[in-house]
């Protein structure tokens, strides 16, 4: 993966679906961040050493580590970050997505980095953090996941430079990714629009986004006032069905 991979998938994963104040611009208030310290455990049976990796973050770059432990710079806000350590090719070996406010250590390992990389997927954006946080502890616990981490094992030991990038891996990437979404099952209910003379009832306002419903007369002229339809905070369940409330 290289750097421009790495800045898209930090993107995607801090990415969420907030509701917007009508009449509002919106604002961007200065990001606050805060260290934490990151520790890193390698398989066993591998030629990697730890004092060749370096840590990162959206906001820190190759900090070297001491006895296998870093720190980097988070966002002290309520997000899923990627962390990850790279080795001297800038190639990544592990990884972790971790939020800032619930998290006290960043681990990153085999587990983390296997659970990771079945998060960098579309299906992602569409999750709040709570949602995202709860999709990445229940990952591990699939019966899946077990054959599909010691395949991640497998390819941070070969000893390849880019060794998350090799066929091997993105095919168990996508095998383990198919696997999890054929668990899931979507509903949204559609909004519905019931005009009676000059009455209009909305029905179902509330879904997976926020968007602004505006009328229209038969000269094209706009017909009352916008109407702001705000989205839900996401909540899901893996297993049978996921359910967005």
């Amino acid at each position: 993966m290289n750097n421009i991979s790495i800045f898209l998938i930090s993107i995607l994963l801090l990415v969420g679906c907030d509701s917007v104040e009508p009449e509002m611009k919106p604002t961007w208030p200065i990001a606050e961040t805060k260290e934490f310290n990151v520790s890193l455990t390698l398989p066993e049976n591998t030629s990697l050493k730890l004092s060749e990796l370096t840590v990162s973050s959206l906001f820190t770059n190759e900090n070297q580590l001491v006895n296998g432990e870093g720190s980097v710079e988070l966002f002290d806000d309520n997000a899923m970050e990627l962390v990850y350590a790279t080795n001297a090719e800038g190639d990544i070996v592990l990884m972790n997505i971790v939020n800032p406010m619930t998290t006290v250590e960043v681990i990153l390992d085999s587990k983390t980095t296997a659970q990771s990389l079945a998060m960098i997927h579309p299906w992602v954006m569409n999750l709040s953090v709570e949602a995202r946080q709860e999709a990445f502890d229940e990952i591990a616990l699939l019966p899946e996941f077990n054959a599909y981490h010691d395949l991640i094992v497998q390819g941070i030991n070969s000893g390849e430079i880019n060794p998350l990038a090799s066929d091997v891996i993105v095919e168990a990437i996508g095998d383990f990714q198919h696997s999890l979404l054929s668990r899931i099952e979507v509903e949204i209910a559609p909004l519905v629009m019931e005009i009676d003379n000059n009455a209009i009832n909305l029905t179902n306002k509330s879904s997976s986004m926020a968007y602004s419903l505006q009328l229209y007369d038969e000269n094209n002229k706009e017909f009352g006032d916008p109407y702001l339809v705000d989205g839900l905070t996401k909540r899901f369940y893996l297993g049978e069905r996921l359910v967005i409330l």
